[in-house]
């Protein structure tokens, strides 16, 4: 389920949240254009719960990503903590790219 909703306002078409009303983004002159970019730039999530896990499904644009949820938590501390691994992994990553960045230069 969304959290957003298309309003037409003065002018043409704008994103709002569902929630506190805020316009987010441009606003548009046609509908379509204004679901075209909410389809780009907004981020889905939908949960799946199956017989042995559960993932959450991200969707933004034209990217998505699975992430398997840990048993036992709920779905946003689970989401955290592997962003939180993933980011510890992007930064021994990076550490190990610096080094072979710098190791270039000595041969």
């Amino acid at each position: 389920m969304s959290n957003y909703k298309t309003e037409s306002v003065l002018g043409g078409w704008v994103t709002a949240d569902k929630t506190t009303g805020e316009h987010i983004g441009p606003v548009f002159n046609s509908a379509a254009d204004c679901w075209a970019w909410q389809a780009e730039n907004l981020i889905r999530v939908r949960i799946l719960v199956g017989a042995s896990a559960a993932y959450a499904c991200i969707e933004s644009g034209t990217r998505s990503l699975d992430v398997r949820l840990a048993p036992g938590k709920s779905a946003a501390a689970a989401m955290l903590e592997a962003a939180a691994e993933m980011t510890e992994k992007a930064e021994r990553m990076l550490k190990r790219a610096r080094l072979i960045e710098s190791a270039s230069n000595l041969v």
